[in-house]
Formats: C-alpha cells, structure tokens, sequence
C-alpha cells in the first residue's frame, strides 16, 4: 500500500511482532502476561491482553516505576495533533502519536496522554503443552478477559 499524504504522521511500522516461545504446563495462565509494549523516549508501558496498563519502566535503565499514575489505565489508542485536526489510531498506538489511556470510572473518566510513541511491540506467545491430558483452558492460557469501561475485571475473580 503506497502512503497518500492524506495523514499527519508518515507511516512508520505500525507494530513489531515478538514471538515469545515457552513450554506450557497444567496451570499455566496468562495472568501477569505482556502482550503489548508501548515505547516512548523515556518510558515503556506494558499492557495486558484487556488492554491494562500493569507496568511502567525507564526506557533506559528499565527500572520499574510501581507508583507510575497510568498503571491500571486502559489504553485507548493514539492520537496525533496537526494543523488539520486530530488523527486517532485505535485500537493501539503507532510510532509517531502519542499514546491515550483512559484513568478513572464513569462519569468522571480522564484522558491521559504520553509523549510521542516510538516503537509498539506486540508480544505473541507460543506455548508447548507436553501433556494433553492436562491442558489448561484457552481463557486460562491466553489471559484473555474483557476490561469494561468503567474499571478493571480481574482475571481471579470472574
């Protein structure tokens, strides 16, 4: 696909692919899982497959960021400022846009945005489960749970 110029950001990958290849055992699950990582020039955000932010680092150091305000934020998308308007990007960020999460419960939700987006890692994991006969379930193994808009579903308590 040729770029137009109908955009304000000229496109650059949209998302790198990392294929995470593990042994899979019985009671194995996605909790705890990165699926997605957002870069920026000083931070990274790791992001669960609900779209929650569980944690912040330096981009640099890596060093953890526990009190960071955007951990169990739900990231939006992205968003782009130009002379022509707003350009959004959902339902992740790309390079060249910030990244928005949204803080807080309805009626009173707050947008908040990153500085601008460098790299946008999606973490594919590829399991090896040895043993059929103890499989873990699908929705144990990939994590997967919906986050709702107005707060975080816990994956141990559905």
């Amino acid at each position: 696909m040729e770029y137009d110029g109908n955009t304000l950001v000229v496109p650059p990958p949209f998302v790198e692919v990392e294929l995470v290849y593990e042994p899979g055992r019985a009671g194995m699950t996605g909790q705890d899982w990165c699926a997605l990582q957002v870069w920026t020039k000083n931070r990274i955000y790791d992001v669960d497959w609900g779209m929650r932010c569980f944690g912040v680092s330096d981009a640099e150091t890596r060093t953890q960021d526990p009190s960071n305000r955007l951990i169990g934020a739900l990231l939006t998308g992205g968003q782009k400022r130009g002379g022509e308007g707003l350009e959004l990007t959902f339902p992740l960020p790309r390079p060249g846009v910030a990244a928005v999460f949204e803080i807080g419960e309805a009626p009173k939700l707050e947008y908040v945005t990153t500085s601008e987006v460098r790299r946008v890692v999606l973490r594919l994991r590829v399991l090896t489960v040895q043993d059929e006969t103890a499989v873990p379930s699908w929705k144990e193994l990939s994590g997967s749970f919906r986050a709702t808009r107005a707060g975080y579903v816990d994956p141990n308590k559905r």
